[in-house]
């Protein structure tokens, strides 16, 4: 459950609703790093899905920056049968880009003609569709362009889209015209109640008040604090945290945690932080000419740093998840 962030919740849905009512529009949601933007963005992601609207998706990761349209294909790999249904040279000028066919590259203008075409008939077969991109900061130059170019060209499609982006690096985003959602701490009563949750109830009032105040109400110091303080809470995190940035307090955590963890276990973390598309049997693949197996992995999982079984890995956000990477060997 998302804790706060109600005004911000409301303009997602009227968005949503406007998409299902076949108006377009498009929100960007800006704060740094550890403001719960992605959070924002997983609930824009269950509106739409409860709205039964088509969902489409992509998250910008850094090692793929300079990927030629890497985002985009992330975007329209789920429907990426659709594209028979367009005239020819859309068609073509998407297949060129996103590696499917051979040819000349096709210029900016046409791909991005093609990709409004596609999110038009998209949204016409399932009623709407919501495009979320998370991390834009790190996606590649030819996608950002190509869906920052649609979003200026959308009007009565049912295409609802958002944005998810640290200050900077800006990107351009602050020139496109795009609505902005700013993202600051959260409030006293919310963040604590964020901190409750982390911590569990075992966790004193005063302990949760003191890790509340420390973090500047940044959901990820809050929910790292707060589970950190559960595994010990002899320790006085908010001494700790107080003097430092809340990215800052955020990194320790996790080195703290790091140092819990038995070898195997933190070389499982660093190859989960280095491959965060990767499944948990690829992971364990990965970690056997290491001699580390599943118990390892398990370790890590239970560490709540590492995915399950089922459905898509969780791997850390992305600064803790460069502490797991640059931890290891």
């Amino acid at each position: 459950m998302l804790i706060g962030r109600g005004a911000e919740r409301e303009r997602l849905e009227a968005l949503v609703g406007d998409a299902v009512a076949g108006r377009s529009g498009a929100l960007l949601v800006r704060g740094p790093a550890g403001i719960g933007k992605t959070a924002l963005v997983r609930e824009a992601v269950e509106l739409g899905r409860r709205r039964g609207v088509a969902v489409l998706g992509a998250r910008g990761i850094e090692a793929e920056s300079d990927v030629p349209f890497a985002g985009l294909h992330e975007l329209l790999s789920p429907v990426l049968g659709l594209r028979h249904d367009l005239p020819e040279h859309h068609r073509r000028a998407l297949e060129i880009a996103l590696g499917i066919d051979a040819g000349p590259a096709p210029d900016a203008f046409a791909v991005a003609a093609a990709l409004l075409a596609f999110l038009s008939a998209t949204a016409e077969r399932h009623g709407a569709v919501l495009v979320v991109l998370d991390d834009a900061h790190w996606v590649d130059a030819g996608s950002l362009d190509t869906l920052l170019f649609v979003v200026r060209r959308l009007h009565a499609e049912g295409v609802a889209v958002v944005v998810s982006a640290r200050p900077t690096p800006d990107r351009g985003l602050g020139d496109r015209g795009l609505e902005e959602l700013a993202l600051d701490g959260l409030g006293d009563d919310d963040a604590r109640a964020l901190a409750r949750s982390a911590a569990g109830d075992a966790v004193s009032d005063p302990a949760c008040r003191r890790i509340a105040d420390a973090s500047r109400g940044f959901p990820l110091a809050l929910v790292e604090l707060g589970r950190s303080l559960a595994a010990d809470p002899e320790r006085d995190h908010a001494a700790d945290a107080t003097p430092q940035r809340p990215s800052q307090v955020v990194e320790r955590v996790f080195r703290d945690d790091l140092e819990r963890l038995s070898p195997g276990a933190r070389r499982a973390l660093g190859v989960a932080a280095a491959d965060e598309r990767a499944s948990r049997a690829e992971l364990l693949a990965a970690l056997e000419p290491s001699g580390i197996g599943a118990g390892a992995h398990g370790e890590a999982q239970r560490a709540g740093r590492v995915g399950g079984a089922g459905g898509p890995p969780r791997v850390p956000p992305p600064r803790v998840q460069s502490v797991g990477y640059h931890g290891a060997a």
